[in-house]
């Protein structure tokens, strides 16, 4: 079999073309130097904090990341001024996540890039391929786990 035909090859081809891709979209949209990972925490945090506090094993759950992972992640972006980590009354080894004013601000740009890269990525596709696409990512990732 051919190295292009691997799907672990085609994957990977196609993260790398997304993160390219969204990186020239923020630097034009002045947003500051992020991570994927850091944006669809922005993302999830503001969805998710409608329903209540957000906790580090929230996102370790979400993201299918281990403790170490998310403790990085986290710390990086509280070294950004992207999130703030506030202890809560119940148990003083939980801290809520809450993002910053300055993250709320920037989440509307980075919405704005990536509704624009779903586009882009679902250019010339059906619904019904899409349909097919997704069942099949998520028995890869079933397969992962």
């Amino acid at each position: 079999m051919r190295k292009e035909d691997h799907l672990g090859f085609k994957i990977n081809t196609i993260s790398h073309l997304i993160k390219r891709g969204m990186d020239m979209k923020n630097e034009s949209a002045n947003i500051p130097e992020l991570t994927r990972s850091q944006v669809w925490i922005i993302k999830y945090l503001i969805e998710e904090s409608k329903n209540g506090d957000v906790y580090q094993r929230d996102l370790e759950k979400a993201f299918n990341v281990r403790r170490s992972t998310a403790t990085g992640m986290l710390q990086l972006m509280e070294k950004k001024g992207l999130i703030l980590r506030l202890p809560v009354p119940h148990d003083a080894r939980m801290k809520k996540l809450v993002l910053t004013d300055y993250a709320v601000q920037i989440n509307d740009r980075i919405k704005e890039n990536i509704d624009t890269m779903e586009e882009t990525l679902r250019k010339g596709i059906t619904e019904e391929e899409i349909r097919v696409f997704s069942a099949v990512c998520n028995k890869i990732m079933k397969n992962l786990e």
